[in-house]
């Protein structure tokens, strides 16, 4: 259902960025209205809430989200504590217009953890409708990056309260909005494959 709602909120606001005729627009404004509503009642979400994270206008496209890969000596894993949720994942976070992906992660990771990274590549791009279903009822695409540290050291931000390393076999309570086991299983597979992108 959430899908669906999610579809017709996303006709919705593209009827409303196209149409200029005022009952056509005035249908889009009910079917998002009811989009907003089947949201609503599907999630622990108010309409107001779900609302807000529609507040742009124009064509409906999915947003982006930027996740960084940095691993120690050990190929342990660098995840963060988001200091709203309490929960862990890799360091990143919504793509900022005017910078390329590779320019929003290195971005996010010094914002984040403090460290300078570069990037070695792009791991993978997932839809967040397919493989993050706590993320509904928005949809992302998700693009992981390998990144090697140059410098910093590590430092918790306005974010993020704790940055650890860790296994895979010992995982804190992941934010699966951000990244699940199986994206970072995935991921340090990937990581450790010998193509690189140029």
């Amino acid at each position: 259902m959430l899908e669906y709602a999610q579809r017709i909120q996303a006709l919705a606001q593209s009827g409303l960025a196209f149409s200029t005729d005022y009952y056509d627009r005035e249908r889009y404004e009910d079917l998002q209205t009811i989009a907003f509503e089947m949201m609503a009642s599907a999630t622990t979400g108010s309409i107001a809430e779900i609302q807000a994270f529609y507040a742009e206008e124009g064509y409906a496209t999915p947003k982006i989200d930027v996740r960084g890969m940095v691993t120690d000596d050990n190929n342990r894993l660098l995840l963060v504590k988001d200091r709203g949720s309490q929960q862990w994942s890799l360091p990143g976070g919504y793509a900022d217009i005017g910078l390329s992906a590779s320019e929003n992660i290195v971005k996010e990771v010094v914002e984040e953890t403090g460290l300078v990274v570069s990037v070695n590549r792009l791991l993978a791009v997932y839809d967040t409708n397919k493989s993050n279903p706590a993320n509904l009822p928005v949809q992302y695409y998700k693009f992981v990056f390998s990144c090697q540290v140059l410098s910093g050291c590590l430092q918790p931000s306005f974010e993020t309260t704790e940055l650890a390393y860790f296994s895979l076999a010992d995982l804190p309570e992941l934010s699966e909005r951000r990244n699940t086991r199986q994206q970072l299983e995935e991921c340090l597979k990937l990581k450790a494959s010998q193509i690189i992108l140029d």
